[in-house]
């Protein structure tokens, strides 16, 4: 698409990506696929009039103007302030960042968490279990976000824990619904697009090779492709070593 359209759009056109992926190999952010892609059909950098859009908005809600928050990302603060102006309403609130990177990691790596969170409601295991799951995800998500060189405090924000929250909790959540599903034993619905899947393998994947520990993708990628019982992914988190809940990396 981007190759495509490319050489058809004005040469100060802004690009936006609304898309919460993970890859598994380099770029593995959107912003980079859209960038290199960009680049080879127009013959120039892109990055600086690059931006992209995350935060907690089912579509669906968003299309019946009910109220809703996102985040416009750029390494460019100018492009973040301009595509903020041209997308908020009265009934859509748009905050900047220039944390293009965290911003997508939180909206990518939500679906993993949703996916446990889903097992876990689905497995009978209560609010508390699933407000534990939720707050140890955003831990682990910050730390691999930081080991990438996201801003630690993106992830405490609407496009970080905001949206894991209405991933994690909201019955409009494919990823949550594939995580019940699970539980109770049921095929994912293959018509049906469930992010978290490929996003666990490339996070998993991510993890082991930047040394992140990250419990509760580990748990998820191998309930997902190995075969692990949800029951038994469940004991595994419950029964780790005994640790302290240390300061998230690059908070004092």
């Amino acid at each position: 698409v981007c190759r495509q359209l490319g050489p058809l759009l004005p040469a100060k056109a802004v690009f936006v990506a609304a898309v919460k992926a993970l890859f598994p190999g380099e770029p593995r952010l959107v912003s980079g696929v859209v960038a290199r892609e960009m680049a080879a059909a127009r013959g120039g950098d892109v990055t600086g009039r690059l931006a992209v859009v995350s935060g907690p908005n089912f579509a669906v809600e968003v299309a019946r103007e009910l109220p809703a928050g996102t985040v416009a990302a750029s390494a460019d603060a100018d492009t973040a302030r301009f595509v903020q102006s041209a997308l908020m309403t009265d009934r859509f609130r748009v905050w900047t960042s220039t944390d293009i990177i965290g911003v997508q990691l939180g909206g990518a790596l939500k679906n993993v968490i949703a996916i446990g969170a889903g097992i876990s409601d689905g497995l009978g295991m209560g609010h508390n279990a699933r407000a534990t799951l939720i707050t140890r995800g955003v831990a682990e998500i910050t730390r691999l976000g930081a080991a990438m060189g996201a801003d630690p405090m993106t992830f405490a924000g609407v496009s970080g824990i905001g949206d894991l929250m209405l991933t994690c909790t909201g019955d409009l959540s494919r990823n949550r619904q594939a995580g019940l599903a699970i539980a109770r034993g049921e095929a994912v619905d293959p018509n049906t697009t469930v992010e978290g899947v490929p996003t666990t393998k490339a996070a998993y994947a991510l993890a082991r090779e930047l040394g992140i520990d990250m419990p509760i993708t580990e748990v998820v990628y191998r309930i997902l492709f190995e075969g692990l019982s949800p029951a038994e992914g469940l004991e595994r988190l419950m029964t780790r070593q005994p640790t302290s809940e240390q300061r998230l990396p690059g908070l004092t």
